[in-house]
């Protein structure tokens, strides 16, 4: 979310969260970025009722309080709504309930002009919000190109629609504190062709070395899994060397072993997707590099945990939307961070001579123990268009940053748009090539935009964050980070802990210490392998800033306190006494270090939450990080009183 690039992605995020405790979204302007369209791809009709304004206007809901449809307004002389706000505090929504086919793809294109003296579409937005089982999930935002010779912009994006089950409504609306009026014309919602993606998750790079299992990840919503059959043909030298046929479980995972007496070299894989007729529905071509021995500076385990020279490293870290300056990643490793991401790292990529200056502060964050993620996030998003383009900007810091010690990852995107998936898989594959060490890893703000990206991440962030509202839920984090672990992608966790109130006009907020440990404790539950909190510099500015990074400080040691025994090798399922535990509005998850400890995390999900387990014997409750579990006997009990309280819980054999 992060700077410059993504200082519009957090300013809307933010602003869409404050509303969405009113059911209420927010944006601010569109990015100007060039669309392509395959109109030859539309394969059905508009989604949207009446997206022209010609038709029944009471197909859309709020209209008396929004505006009105106007004669000759509209872009080819036609009618057009204007949306109208005279008084900054009123805040009122143009509404339409959207139907959408799960796991298809879709073309979202709208027309805006400014209107009545305002001067610019700055503040006004057209956005498709989408939830499940009355959870929001997140909002699709578009980019907008300017028409020539007229005010008029085009609108436009591409995107994924979510699991069965999820809802959909589209919004149009001036964010709240602005007022004027603009006209919004030909909203259009098309389906496109189905696009089979598929990609290898791991090991990650498209590298392995014989013996190894490969995961690889089907995504096809024409065709159930249990109906796909996938045949991968091995070839190098551009000779058949092996061929299997798999057929995906249920969440698109599958895996097949690389035999063992291969020989090291470059192989490609080419993959057909087959139906149950046995027609053919999809083909790709995915390179594969094994070498003798996978030995790696940072290699990705499956739950996107990490190990850093072999060692087990789980990232606990802070984006930041400024650049680190030496003093304030010490303070970091003083509050026991043990990563950064400084956004906008560099002043001006272009001098290459600030390389040796990053180089020195690479050099104090390896004194401090501190790892880097190094962000490339700003090239891909605003500056390159191609892979040459992005190749020529980044090469010379890439070579000279890729040996050090103190780097961890690249960081390629932050809530990409999904025509930049083709553009992604080349500069993950690129990035891959000239440094098999560091893996890429990338933030996406809601669900349904990953599936489009698997070729082009190693490792998923996702950034949903519960806390900018008085609707004090983990829900909303929990189901996508679950979704995503169930198709078995690499997570981290992109956490909140932000200051509402410096972004956009309203109160501050910032989360409490119980929040931020909740979220950490979320991570852990879904099986997260990583976790960063957004931003480090909205916790410097807290309103009582000695009382917040100490708060923060306390989260994250009990949360590295976590952090080796979910790294330790553990049982699939959960004792049998845990199993029969009586919850109430609570996730849980146990975790072992083999050696007679355990850490049993709970966060309340919907009300403050209840967990009653009874002991069996020989394990002691060891104590409690919040104060919120007691033992009367062997009887466990967590409970919490709002929302979201958590705990993390000692318990050790005798």
């Amino acid at each position: 979310m992060k700077s410059i690039s993504c200082l519009f992605s957090l300013v809307t995020i933010l602003t869409f969260l404050v509303a969405c405790g009113e059911n209420k979204p927010c944006v601010l302007a569109p990015q100007n970025t060039p669309m392509a369209m395959d109109n030859d791809e539309m394969s059905h009709g508009n989604r949207v009722l009446d997206p022209d304004f010609e038709g029944d206007i009471n197909l859309w809901s709020n209209v008396e309080v929004c505006g009105e449809v106007v004669e000759g307004i509209g872009r080819n002389g036609s009618r057009g709504f204007v949306y109208r706000r005279a008084n900054a505090e009123d805040y009122q929504i143009l509404r339409q309930r959207i139907t959408l086919v799960p796991g298809r793809r879709y073309q979202f294109r709208a027309w805006c002009c400014p209107a009545e003296g305002r001067e610019s579409l700055s503040g006004c937005g057209v956005v498709l919000e989408f939830s499940r089982g009355g959870v929001y999930l997140g909002t699709q935002y578009m980019d907008s190109t300017p028409e020539e010779d007229t005010n008029w912009e085009l609108y436009h994006t591409e995107f994924t629609a979510g699991e069965e089950g999820t809802s959909y409504s589209l919004a149009i609306f001036l964010i709240p504190g602005e007022t004027g009026a603009f006209v919004v014309d030909n909203i259009e919602i098309v389906e496109l062709a189905t696009r089979w993606r598929f990609a290898q998750l791991l090991p990650w790079g498209a590298t392995a070395q014989p013996g190894d299992e490969l995961i690889f990840a089907s995504i096809f919503p024409d065709i159930p899994c249990e109906e796909q059959s996938i045949t991968l043909n091995f070839q190098r030298d551009g000779q058949s060397v092996e061929e299997t046929q798999l057929v995906p479980q249920a969440n698109g995972a599958m895996k097949c072993l690389l035999p063992s007496s291969w020989a090291s070299g470059d192989y490609r894989i080419l993959a057909t997707l087959k139906d149950a007729q046995g027609i053919k529905r999809g083909t790709a071509e995915l390179p594969l590099k094994v070498v003798s021995e996978r030995r790696r500076t940072v290699e990705v385990v499956p739950n996107g945990s990490l190990l850093v020279e072999d060692n087990p490293f789980y990232p606990i870290g802070a984006f930041s939307n400024g650049h680190f300056t030496n003093t304030e990643h010490a303070e970091m490793a003083e509050l026991g961070f043990n990563c950064s991401l400084a956004y906008p790292m560099i002043a001006d990529w272009s001098k290459l001579e600030e390389i040796d200056d990053y180089i020195r502060e690479l050099d104090n964050c390896q004194r401090l123990g501190l790892k880097v993620i190094f962000c490339l996030a700003y090239h891909f998003k605003k500056l390159a268009d191609d892979l040459e383009t992005f190749q020529k900007l980044v090469a010379p810091w890439v070579e000279r940053v890729k040996d050090h010690p103190a780097l961890l990852a690249y960081y390629l995107m932050d809530e990409p748009p999904a025509d930049k998936a083709q553009l992604a898989a080349e500069c993950r594959q690129w990035l891959n090539t000239i440094d098999p060490n560091h893996p890429v890893i990338a933030v996406f703000c809601n669900r349904m935009g990953v599936n489009d990206f698997l070729a082009g991440v190693d490792v998923v962030s996702e950034d949903i964050y519960p806390f900018a509202t008085n609707e004090h839920s983990v829900k909303r984090q929990l189901m996508p980070l679950k979704e995503l672990r169930g198709q078995e992608l690499p997570l981290w966790l992109c956490a909140q802990s932000y200051d509402k109130g410096n972004v956009i006009a309203t109160d501050h907020y910032y989360p409490t210490a119980m929040e931020i440990l909740a979220q950490g404790v979320t991570a852990y539950i879904s099986d997260a392998g990583g976790l960063l909190y957004w931003c480090y510099y909205h916790i410097k500015r807290a309103g009582e800033p000695e009382r917040r990074l100490s708060e923060m400080k306390w989260a994250v040691a009990l949360l590295k306190d976590v952090a080796p025994f979910a790294l330790a090798e553990q049982p699939a399922e959960p004792p049998a006494w845990l199993a029969e535990a009586q919850a109430k509005d609570v996730a849980w998850r146990i975790f072992a270090n083999g050696q007679g400890e355990y850490r049993l995390l709970v966060v309340s999900t919907d009300t403050p939450g209840r967990l009653s387990v009874e002991l069996p014997e020989g394990l002691e409750f060891a104590g409690s990080a919040t104060g919120l579990t007691a033992a009367g006997g062997r009887t466990l009990l967590f409970q919490g009183k709002s929302l979201p309280d958590c705990d993390i819980i000692k318990l050790q054999r005798k």
